[in-house]
């Protein structure tokens, strides 16, 4: 579930098991100052994500006990949920068996450059696509 004192922070749902990326994400998400819930199952992440509005999910493609490709295909369906930028990971072992759920991802990391390029790529991937820039008035504009 979601770390409490992050009350206006962006959250971060992260699908992982295992606990050295758990804890490299929750430290590294906290540190970006933004609030993180952790599943890991599908009924833990459809949960968590009916609390919580994930500026970014991360999600571990190679997850065990569950169809990563069903949760994936769930999430893009959800009119609420489709828009939110996934960041999976891999090994570079099972780059190709996780090859068909690539596509289904903003972007897809090996654990090694999630571990060493975890806050670049949170910062990347939970700003807001498509944001107007701010436009500065010209001298022409001005005179309108």
């Amino acid at each position: 579930m979601a770390e409490p004192g992050h009350a206006h922070a962006k959250a971060i749902l992260a699908l992982v098991s295992d606990l050295y990326f758990a804890a490299k994400i929750g430290d590294t998400a906290k540190y970006l100052g933004h609030s993180i819930a952790f599943a890991g199952n599908g009924p833990e992440f459809f949960d968590s994500l009916a609390q919580v509005r994930p500026a970014l999910i991360i999600v571990d493609l190679t997850l065990s006990g569950m169809d990563i490709s069903v949760a994936l295909d769930r999430l893009k369906g959800d009119p609420h949920h489709a828009a939110v930028p996934v960041l999976g990971y891999t090994t570079h072992a099972d780059w190709k068996r996780t090859g068909p759920l690539h596509d289904r991802c903003t972007r897809v990391v090996t654990k090694d450059t999630l571990a060493r390029s975890l806050a670049d790529l949170i910062r990347q991937l939970s700003e807001p696509h498509g944001s107007p820039m701010p436009t500065i008035p010209t001298q022409a504009d001005k005179g309108r």
